[in-house]
């Protein structure tokens, strides 16, 4: 007998210069690790596409990438660091958060993604970490990764979040690649992990299933039990979402989407009838 396994929407990054749409074979191995079925978005402005398939998600996963344009975040200046940015992407993720949140759909995000999901909630980011306070000697080297699955730094639990049952420990080393950082905690979010220098470090909804976001990427350190855990984590509650008849609300969907010069777009989700 065939067994269901969750399936688990992916936004995919955006290459402009190549005409691409990718994604890291890493998250994808990932999440079919955790027993579930990956699924990669396509990346397009046609809402009907969205209305198709985002109600055939039982859980979302945003990776990592570049920079969320500034604006969408209230910043109006730059940075010598700031990345390209991918407007198409930024307006997909938004939705997907959008949407993840009207029907509590289960949602992981990855360093970019983790930032993504502060940012749609009404939370800021540090432009580039060099940007806070006090000297160098006190801050972690965040971005200083020599490759991808090393261990670069520890970061402390906060006890009684969702987060320290899933690693059921106080600290963790894990693997930062990144310049930039939460600053100010969205609209019903709150910290489960910092860093030892005080940068958040992982995050997650209080009104919510399963709405959380690591700033390091789990998907290059799966070997670690505590890392697989978290895409284990996201597959169960997607499982479970589908399996009880939540997401059922969503079928029928129809979505609006009004475009803002600088800013995040009007997202109209209305249920069917």
């Amino acid at each position: 007998m065939q067994t269901f396994t969750p399936l688990i929407g992916i936004a995919p990054k955006l290459d402009d210069k190549n005409s691409m749409m990718h994604v890291p074979v890493e998250y994808v191995r990932s999440i079919v690790a955790a027993g579930a079925t990956p699924l990669i978005l396509p990346l397009t402005w046609d809402m009907n596409a969205y209305e198709r398939l985002l109600p055939s998600c039982d859980g979302f996963l945003l990776c990592g990438g570049l920079d969320i344009e500034p604006q969408r975040y209230g910043r109006g200046d730059t940075h010598v660091n700031l990345t390209a940015h991918t407007p198409g992407r930024d307006a997909l993720e938004c939705l997907i958060v959008n949407y993840a949140y009207e029907f509590d759909v289960p949602i992981l995000g990855i360093c970019r993604g983790m930032q993504m999901l502060n940012v749609v909630r009404g939370g800021t980011l540090h432009l580039d970490l060099s940007e806070r306070a006090g000297s160098e000697e006190e801050h972690i080297a965040h971005d200083a990764i020599e490759h991808p699955f090393d261990y670069v730094h520890d970061v402390d639990v906060v006890p009684g979040t969702m987060f320290a049952e899933i690693v059921e420990e106080e600290r963790i080393p894990v693997n930062s690649l990144h310049h930039q950082g939460v600053n100010g905690l969205g609209r019903n979010m709150r910290a489960s992990a910092y860093a030892t220098d005080g940068l958040v470090e992982a995050i997650e909804a209080i009104d919510r299933t399963f709405m959380m976001g690591v700033q390091w990427h789990p998907e290059n350190l799966v070997t670690d039990g505590r890392m697989l855990n978290l895409f284990d984590t996201l597959a169960r509650h997607s499982f479970e979402a589908r399996n009880s008849g939540r997401l059922e609300a969503a079928q029928g969907l129809s979505i609006e989407l009004t475009h803002k010069s600088g800013a995040w777009p009007d997202i109209t989700l209305t249920r069917a009838d």
